[in-house]
């Protein structure tokens, strides 16, 4: 009976462990996702600024 429980334990932390890591890699993955997007958005807005800039300095 007294083998099977550090056994459990076992089992328990790297439950604990796989989870903490996969809970990490998905914090990773959203911030990676929330830099490419806000640097996306920037240059896509700062563009599209650019394109009216041009249409009213064209006109004059």
């Amino acid at each position: 009976m007294h083998g099977t429980i550090p056994l459990q334990r076992l089992r328990n932390s790297d439950l604990v462990s796989l989870t903490a890591n996969l809970e990490i890699r998905g914090r990773v993955a959203n911030d990676k996702f929330r830099l490419f997007f806000s640097l996306f958005s920037e240059i896509f807005l700062s563009l599209w600024a650019l394109r009216f800039r041009w249409k009213i300095i064209l006109k004059k």
